[in-house]
């Protein structure tokens, strides 16, 4: 579902529906000037006629970290992160970045959480990234796991270029990563680091490297 405005005032209820004994109510937060849909799932017997006080609760709801978090903007170019990395949330979280900024480019560096959550999700991460426009990935963030034979970021990148993404491609680590994205962005672009391992390193990196290019720029003129 597609929110109807792309900056919100403030949070609105745009849909609701109870579900075997599950309310799903999506809503519509503003976080750091961005459109961000949250899903929140909760008992309905526990919130009956509760509502009001479930969206009053979350009126001032001001984000956490990791969660779209804004890291910076230098050079035209913005950069986020989030901990996103089921597919079903990072579907969303790229289609509120899109809803918010539609004339940017979304580049995107996706770090896959454990291998055996690769194997469980398989297929759904091969539609999760259409509202990317550039991806890269980097290998699975292992979690303490073994490494599971024929599980990686390969074979999720085959998967997403089958399904017709037009520019998916692997890096062999997060430094590569970082050289392959600093070689790719320019003024324009919303940079997101994706993943529940240690890719945030990268958005960091990255909004240093652009920091000190603009100050030898400024310093040059």
């Amino acid at each position: 579902m597609r929110a109807s405005h792309p900056h919100p005032e403030r949070i609105r209820t745009q849909s609701g529906m109870a579900y075997l004994g599950v309310l799903t109510i999506v809503l519509l937060l503003t976080l750091t000037g961005l459109a961000f849909i949250l899903t929140v799932r909760v008992s309905s017997m526990a919130t009956e006629g509760r509502l009001d006080a479930i969206q009053a609760g979350l009126w001032d709801f001001a984000g956490i970290g990791r969660r779209l978090e804004q890291i910076g903007e230098v050079n035209n170019i913005v950069f986020m992160d989030d901990y996103g990395h089921h597919p079903e949330e990072i579907r969303v979280t790229l289609l509120a970045l899109k809803e918010a900024w539609p004339d940017r480019r979304l580049v995107v560096l996706f770090q896959p959480h454990r291998y055996s959550r690769t194997v469980q999700l398989g297929e759904a991460f091969h539609t999760a990234f259409y509202d990317s426009d550039v991806l890269f990935l980097a290998p699975i963030y292992a979690a303490g796991e073994e490494p599971i034979e024929g599980v990686s970021s390969e074979t999720i990148g085959e998967g997403v270029r089958a399904h017709g993404h037009k520019f998916c491609e692997e890096v062999s680590d997060l430094i590569d990563g970082a050289r392959r994205i600093s070689l790719e962005i320019k003024s324009g672009d919303l940079v997101l680091t994706l993943g529940a391992g240690d890719v945030w390193k990268v958005g960091k990196s990255l909004l240093d490297m652009e920091q000190k290019k603009s100050g030898r720029t400024e310093k040059a003129g």
